[in-house]
């Protein structure tokens, strides 16, 4: 491989001054408080989480956003902050509305555990992905900056201490060799979280292609929403590689109580997030990053299929 070729476009962008507060915003916004509360101060989760996780959250985003509207120095990240404020809206009262029925519970606490995963998925993704969406109409930005599209998957990847080492290599070379590794440590991870009960193989066969379709689903709309939708909006803003380590911030803090979670989980996460984004802007696509998501999550429900 002649390591003289061109590095990928797009990667070398100074960063922004409104980096400080767009990292303030992804805090606030986030776990943290939470996690100082619960393990801290010992605070129950109810009381603050329920409450930043609807009201203040939403609260706060408006006012950035109203005030972008106004203040010059703030309209580069309004359009950030309407997709989050979007997230936040769909999660606390459009998916209550439209899910929280009676019929639609009694249906979902009736269907077998592959019919269960997969509705789970949709219901907990489908009006965030929707409403986030909608925030695009009017900005110019389509599926190539969203980096919706196949792109290149044989791109050149620049050199990443933490990924391939000082190569300048292909990422289908770096999938090659990376993949693998990926695979044993998230399943390893996973299964002292998990905790499946091998007894219980045989159940999750039976739903394989139910956890397909489910990993598939919750990783495309992951990808949109913690991906897709933070490089479009942020990279013109503060440049790509900024854009980059933002998104796997948000996604490493958003699961401390996720699966994987914990410190171990999100760090876990933030490197996946990292990958994943770096993949998609120097590949101009979302392929590898959807198979690295798509991998992490079918063994997430895998597990869950033999509890």
């Amino acid at each position: 491989m002649n390591t003289d070729q061109t590095l990928p476009q797009g990667m070398e962008e100074p960063g922004s001054a409104l980096s400080p507060l767009i990292w303030a915003i992804i805090v606030i916004l986030s776990v943290p408080p939470i996690i100082i509360a619960e393990t801290g101060l010992r605070i129950p989760p109810g009381p603050l989480g329920y409450a930043w996780n609807s009201w203040m959250r939403i609260i706060f985003l408006a006012t950035l956003w109203i005030l972008s509207l106004f203040w010059s120095k703030l309209k580069p990240i309004g359009g950030y902050t309407l997709a989050l404020l979007a997230f936040f809206v769909a999660k606390t009262f459009l998916e209550p509305f439209v899910f929280d029925r009676g019929a639609w519970t009694n249906w979902l606490e009736n269907s077998s555990w592959g019919v269960w995963v997969v509705a789970d998925r949709i219901q907990d993704r489908a009006i965030p992905v929707a409403l986030m969406a909608l925030t695009l109409i009017g900005s110019g930005i389509g599926l190539k900056e969203l980096y919706l599209v196949k792109g290149d998957p044989k791109a050149l990847a620049s050199p990443a201490r933490i990924l391939q080492g000082n190569r300048i290599i292909p990422w289908n070379q770096i999938m090659r060799e990376w993949l693998p590794w990926f695979m044993v440590i998230i399943t390893v991870v996973l299964w002292f979280q998990v905790r499946p009960n091998p007894d219980q193989l045989s159940r999750a066969l039976i739903f394989l292609p139910a956890v397909l379709i489910a990993a598939i689903i919750n990783a495309f709309s992951e990808e949109f929403i913690f991906r897709s939708m933070v490089l479009a909006r942020l990279e013109p803003v503060v440049g790509s590689q900024a854009a980059i380590w933002m998104a796997a911030g948000l996604f490493g803090i958003m699961h401390y109580f996720g699966h994987p979670y914990g410190p171990i989980g999100s760090l876990l996460a933030a490197y996946l997030g990292w990958i994943a984004a770096k993949s998609m802007v120097e590949t101009h696509g979302i392929i590898w990053a959807l198979v690295v998501h798509t991998i992490g999550d079918f063994v997430i429900y895998f597990f869950w299929a033999m509890l």
